[in-house]
Parts: C-alpha cells; structure tokens; sequence
C-alpha cells in the first residue's frame, strides 16, 4: 500500500464484493466502451478521421487506443470473471437502446 501510495496513487481497502461491483462500473464499462469503438472505427478510416478530431473524439482516439495496446485477454477477463459486469452492460445497453429511441 505505502509503495504505491508515494507514486501518487490512492489506495482503498474495501471487500471483495465491494471491489467487483465498483470495477463493473468502472473498468467494466469503460473497457466496454473502448473495446466496441476500436471494433467499430477500422485503423485505415480512423487514421483519417484524426485530423478532424474534436477534443471529444480525441478522447475516445486515446481509449481505442488503450484498448489496442493492452492485452485484449486482460481487457475480455474484466468483461467475463467479474461476476457484476454482465447485469452493468446489460444496463448500459438498454439505457443506449433508450438514448437512441429519444433521439431518433
């Protein structure tokens, strides 16, 4: 905990349970989000699309782009051993479906 602590990084000590469900929020989603949109954007059409990129977008370049230079193992066990992220994207995608539906 002090080891990481002077990198700068804060620690908490919570329960497994506690743990999984804060991480499907976080991680489960987020690791989600990157992994579609790296999925949808192919290398040749994004590569072009960069130099139209708003700040926004530019934020979304450097998550598809976390998502592509980590390991997709670690990026699909965070989808498939945490026993909350299921039920999290679930809701997530119903709350897009919903999103979708008010702006069409």
């Amino acid at each position: 905990k002090r080891t990481l602590e002077k990198t700068g990084l804060k620690t908490f000590i919570l329960a497994p349970t506690q743990h999984d469900k804060k991480m499907a929020l976080i991680q489960g989603i987020t690791h989600f989000i990157g992994m579609t949109l790296a999925n949808y954007y192919p290398d040749k059409i994004l590569k072009d699309l960069i130099q139209y990129s708003t700040p926004t977008f530019h934020h979304l370049v450097k998550l598809m782009d976390n998502m592509e230079s980590n390991s997709k193992t670690t990026h699909l066990q965070i989808q498939t051993y945490n026993p909350y992220v299921k039920k999290v994207r679930e809701d997530f995608l119903k709350n897009l479906k919903e999103l979708n539906n008010k702006v069409k």
